[in-house]
Parts: structure tokens; sequence; C-alpha cells
């Protein structure tokens, strides 16, 4: 029986997922408000508690779809953690630095071919920085740009591959 009951949560949890994010949930409340004013203007009752609570949640989903709003969330409501740097490394016994791939430009214009993003050249160009400030071994994980970051790694930078 919890068995069964676990599955169909299991099955339901896409469904549940999506209607819980925040571009669905505002639809839905304001869905909801507008149904509410609806039936509340066909029983001849004031709807002004619907229209301003359907008001207040269009509002709320404008600021939340805003770069400066999405920007000042980020750096009043998320730890700001400070970049690691070469002393660092060399006082909490570091044995590898690992650089954590940042996706890859299939058509970057300025090579004529694929390109590391901006995130994942920012990423290797520190990773290299650090490597070379503490002379411990550098990894770099990647997925489709793995074989552009190697060719990278080892033309540009002058670093061994192994």
């Amino acid at each position: 029986m919890i068995a069964r009951t676990m599955d169909t949560l299991l099955a339901l949890k896409p469904l549940l997922t999506t209607l819980i994010l925040p571009a669905t949930s505002g639809l839905l409340l304001l869905f909801a408000c507008c149904i509410w004013a609806w039936r509340r203007t066909a029983t001849r009752t004031n709807v002004r508690l619907p229209i301003a609570l359907a008001g207040l949640t269009a509002a709320g989903m404008w600021l939340l779809s805003c770069q400066a709003v999405a920007i000042w969330l980020s750096l009043h409501l998320l730890p700001q953690v400070s970049p690691v740097n070469a002393d660092d490394l060399k006082h909490q016994h570091v044995q590898a630095i690992v650089v954590l791939g940042g996706g890859v430009e299939n058509q970057a214009l300025e090579y004529s071919g694929p390109g590391l993003s901006p995130d994942a050249m920012s990423r290797l160009l520190y990773g290299v920085y650090l490597s070379r400030g503490t002379q411990l071994p550098m990894a770099y994980t990647g997925g489709k740009g793995l074989r552009y970051t190697g060719w990278v790694i080892r033309e540009w930078l002058g670093l061994l591959l192994i």
C-alpha cells in the first residue's frame, strides 16, 4: 500500500513541481482571483478585494521577472562568497584544484567555431592562476566543450593535459 502511494506521488512530482514554481503559481493565483471577482460580481457583492489581490499578484510577477529585482534579491538574500586565494589553499593543505565547466558557445564568431562561454573562460583562467600560484595540479570538468577546453588549455595556456 505504501509503495503504491509513493509511486503515485513520484508520478505526480513533475506536475506538482511545475505548479509550485513561480510563474505557474503566480498565474494560478491570478486566475483564482479573477474567478473570485467574477463570482462576486454574479452575487452582486463587493469585488474590491479580489481585484486588489489580482493587481498585487500581477505586480509581484512583473517585479520578480525584472533583472534589477533579481540582482537586488541575489545580493541581499544569498550569502556572498569571496573567491579563494593561493594563500588560503596553501594553509588548508589542498591537494588539487578542480575547475567546474561553465558551458560552451556553439558558434563563437571570433573563433569561427565553438568557444567557451565567458563564465567558463573566467573559471578556467582563475583555476590556472591558482594552479600556477600554488604549484598544485588542476583538473577541469566539462561536458560538450571538453574537447575545445583541452585545446584552449594546451594552445593558449601552454599547460600539459593528462
